[in-house]
């Protein structure tokens, strides 16, 4: 065996860790100790509760009363009561389910109708704005009559009247605009 000269703190933090690693002999005994007067604790509460059922035991009554006898007219009833119940319970889960596709429904025609208000608003700013680029009058000759105050533009109906009003508005402002201009 070899004896090596080993600097104090090394040999401090060496015996440190060993302490933490390991447990000492009293403690050990220690804790034997401690575990065995909980043994001896718990022997002594499963005595008493073991004494407390035999007791209880004891008292209890030998065997509970029959149930009362039913009559036929009563089991019908209560038959009739929870077939009623059950039929209850699946036409109401029915009716949730059908009111949910209701909703449903009723959410994707909300898509749609504001979907073909946007088609339809688009559509009649095209219109707004080609009318302003060309401003050219009616031909009286090839209006239907039965067309009047309608025009079809994609999918949507264009009513043609609110389209002129915009279009004469918007005529009306370019004009004012330049005659508020000075002329150079």
């Amino acid at each position: 065996m070899m004896r090596v000269l080993v600097p104090a703190r090394l040999r401090k933090a060496v015996r440190t860790w060993f302490d933490s690693r390991y447990i000492s002999i009293s403690d050990h005994r220690q804790d034997i100790r401690d575990a065995l007067w909980e043994v001896q604790t718990l022997r002594r509460e499963m005595v008493t509760l073991q004494s407390e059922v035999e007791r209880l035991r004891q008292a209890r009554p030998a065997a509970p009363p029959p149930p009362p006898q039913q009559s036929a007219a009563d089991k019908a009833k209560i038959d009739d009561a929870r077939r009623l119940a059950q039929e209850t319970a699946k036409a109401l889960d029915g009716v949730l389910q059908n009111e949910i596709l209701v909703w449903q429904a009723i959410d994707e025609l909300r898509a749609a109708q504001a979907e073909a208000q946007e088609k339809q608003t688009a559509a009649v700013q095209a219109a707004v704005d080609q009318s302003a680029v060309v401003q050219a009058p009616m031909d009286q000759s090839t209006v239907d009559p039965s067309t009047v105050g309608q025009s079809t533009v994609g999918q949507s109906a264009v009513d043609v009247s609110v389209v002129a009003k915009v279009a004469a508005e918007r005529s009306r402002g370019e004009q004012g605009r330049a005659e508020e201009q000075p002329c150079a």
